[in-house]
């Protein structure tokens, strides 16, 4: 088949971010600093629900999954910021796009989910897990 297009996209310029030096480093600090908060105050609510046994109850349960969701999503989204502020040629792959797009999409869709039954949970009274 002559004359079709057959041109495939193997990478995509990011746009967004800025071009100027300055800004540049605020935002790589600032995305930083997001990241060193929210990994460890995850990981802090995940090791203090496993230690403590007064928190094994289904909603410290389901707490525990949404901050393992937000320590995925988070890990998927900043260090890939973090790199794209200070690079002159703001490239990302066909791969690496939908790498990120489950990342920026479905794993917040799960804690969505999640969330829920944080609700709910207080009605299934002594029930521990």
């Amino acid at each position: 088949m002559a004359g079709e297009n057959e041109m495939f996209a193997s990478e995509f310029i990011l746009q967004g971010f800025t071009t100027q030096a300055d800004l540049q480093v605020v935002f790589f600090v600032l995305f930083l600093a997001l990241y060193v908060v929210i990994l460890p105050g995850n990981l802090g609510v995940i090791m203090l629900i496993q230690i403590d046994p007064c928190l094994f109850t289904p909603t410290c349960f389901f707490l525990s999954h949404v901050s393992l969701l937000d320590i995925c999503c988070s890990s998927t989204i900043i260090p890939r910021s973090l790199r794209d502020v200070l690079v002159e040629k703001k490239l990302i792959s066909f791969g690496h796009s939908l790498c990120c797009r489950a990342g920026a999409a479905e794993i917040p869709t799960l804690g969505g989910a999640a969330l829920p039954s944080l609700d709910f949970s207080p009605f299934l009274g002594g029930m521990s897990m």
